[in-house]
């Protein structure tokens, strides 16, 4: 059985996007609307907000997706329409 504390956080307002999220080397974050999981290690021992975070993490995405598209179109079509959409939530949209 897995140990530890599970936060759970509902972002209604652009408001919300200000909360700030310290994450630890063991901490995952997951965004079930989006099918999308940050695991521990990625942007482990961060201060940051929700914005930053969704942020980040699509930075982290798109940085590899010229590589990606040569080799595999189709997958690097799926990460594209997360980027676009974690953007989007960056924005408040």
């Amino acid at each position: 059985k897995p140990l530890g504390v599970h936060y759970s956080l509902c972002v209604n307002t652009r408001d919300d996007l200000d909360r700030q999220i310290i994450k630890s080397e063991h901490a995952t974050i997951c965004l079930p609307g989006l099918d999308f999981e940050i695991p521990p290690i990625t942007q482990a021992g961060s201060l940051s907000t929700v914005e930053g975070v969704l942020t980040h993490a699509a930075k982290s995405l798109e940085y590899m997706q010229p590589q990606r598209r040569a080799v595999d179109a189709a997958t690097a079509d799926k990460i594209q329409h997360v980027i676009d959409e974690l953007r989007e939530l960056s924005a408040g949209m």
